[in-house]
């Protein structure tokens, strides 16, 4: 595996918490080593936010986009 260098990445800054989204005044803590945060959006549905990392220089892209977008309605069960 090739190592990463961080330098080639740009983060915006992170915030300290998170406002939760359905949930007035209740806040979602965030820490310096996960981009990748859990929490319930109602007793049904788990939600999954991730911070956005900016690539500097790109080497290659694979056009994943669409698939990946593609599979989680597959995998999505309507109710």
């Amino acid at each position: 595996m090739e190592d990463v260098h961080l330098s080639n990445f740009d983060f915006d800054p992170i915030p300290a918490e998170i406002e939760h989204p359905s949930r007035e005044g209740e806040t979602i803590k965030t820490n310096k080593d996960t981009l990748t945060y859990k929490f319930d959006l109602d007793e049904d549905i788990e939600c999954y936010m991730q911070f956005f990392v900016k690539c500097v220089k790109v080497f290659k892209t694979a056009g994943l986009g669409d698939t990946i977008s593609g599979t989680g309605f597959i995998y999505h069960v309507p109710k």
